[in-house]
C-alpha cells in the first residue's frame, strides 16, 4: 500500500515534470516570434500538452496499479508550479500596461 502510494506520486510527478519541461521549451521557442503569433503558439501548445497529459493520465490509471489520488495530485502540484512559472515568464517578457486607465 505504501509502495503503491509512493510509486503513484513518482509517476504523477514525472509526468508533471515532463509537462513543465515541454511547456518551458515551447514557450521559450514561441517567444522568438512576433507577439500575436507567439500567443497563438503558446495557447495552442498548451491545449496540445493538456490533451496529451490527459490521455497519459487516463492510460496510467487504467494500465498501472496506482493510487489515483496520489497520481493526479502529484501531477497537479507539478502542473500548477509550472503554470505559475509560465505566467511569470510571459509577464516578464511581455509586460502589460495595466497601470494606466487612459
Amino acid at each position: 500500500m505504501i509502495d503503491e502510494f509512493w510509486s503513484s506520486v513518482l509517476w504523477g510527478a514525472s509526468l508533471g515534470a515532463v509537462y513543465v519541461a515541454a511547456s518551458w521549451i515551447m514557450t521559450r521557442r514561441a517567444l522568438t516570434r512576433p507577439v500575436r503569433s507567439a500567443m497563438t503558439a503558446v495557447f495552442g501548445g498548451m491545449m496540445a500538452r493538456l490533451f496529451a497529459a490527459s490521455v497519459l493520465l487516463v492510460a496510467m490509471l487504467l494500465l498501472l496499479t496506482v493510487d489515483p489520488l496520489a497520481l493526479v495530485g502529484s501531477f497537479l502540484a507539478c502542473f500548477l508550479v509550472g503554470l505559475v512559472g509560465e505566467v511569470v515568464l510571459l509577464q516578464r517578457i511581455h509586460p502589460s500596461d495595466s497601470g494606466s486607465s487612459t
